[in-house]
């Protein structure tokens, strides 16, 4: 496992080729990329898997409009996608990757599980993270009206492209270094 950057563009692309183009725009916006290879001697690694992060102060724009406004010293993991063969590397990644960012003054994790994805949920309770709120989207005719509700509070409304401002989610608790904190973004 490790950090990979532009130079390893073909290596990452060879196990996603369908995400190719969104590779070099994310690490031309600081964004940082983890990935865990898998050796076969004589064959060369290849990739198993690999986890998005960027780190905050800033803003993420997301799917469906969404846009996360990150917090300082706070992590935003996405975009993970691992091989169904090679059990743990999820979890192994998100922790590698925490770790690594922990060591460079993170204090936070954030990540979302959507629509309720059981596998998603149960890697984010292994990681030890919590249920801090919860996000529902209304659609209609292309405007958008977002709930979301914090674990210390009732629901709130944003409008169309208003950022999600993740610190609101982020309890007290969840400023312990080995924190890990996600939100359920069902829409």
């Amino acid at each position: 496992m490790g950090e990979v950057g532009a130079a390893q563009l073909k290596w990452l692309a060879a196990f996603a080729p369908d995400r190719r183009r969104e590779f070099a725009p994310r690490w031309s916006k600081g964004r940082r990329c983890f990935a865990a290879a898998l050796a076969s001697p004589p064959e060369p690694a290849r990739c198993v898997g690999y986890v998005w992060a960027m780190c905050g102060p800033g803003t993420l724009p997301g799917e469906h409009g969404y846009r996360w406004q990150i917090p300082p010293a706070s992590v935003w993991i996405y975009d993970a996608r691992v091989h169904p063969l090679v059990l743990g590397t999820y979890p192994d990644l998100a922790r590698f990757a925490f770790l690594k960012l922990r060591d460079e003054g993170a204090t936070t994790l954030f990540g979302q599980v959507e629509y309720d994805n059981r596998t998603s949920r149960r890697v984010h309770r292994m990681l030890g993270g919590e249920t801090v709120g919860a996000i529902a989207t209304l659609s209609v005719f292309g405007a958008r009206i977002h709930f979301d509700r914090y674990r210390a509070g009732g629901w709130h409304v944003r409008f169309g492209k208003a950022p999600i401002q993740l610190a609101s989610f982020a309890a007290p608790s969840a400023a312990r270094p080995a924190a890990l904190a996600h939100g359920n973004g069902e829409r």
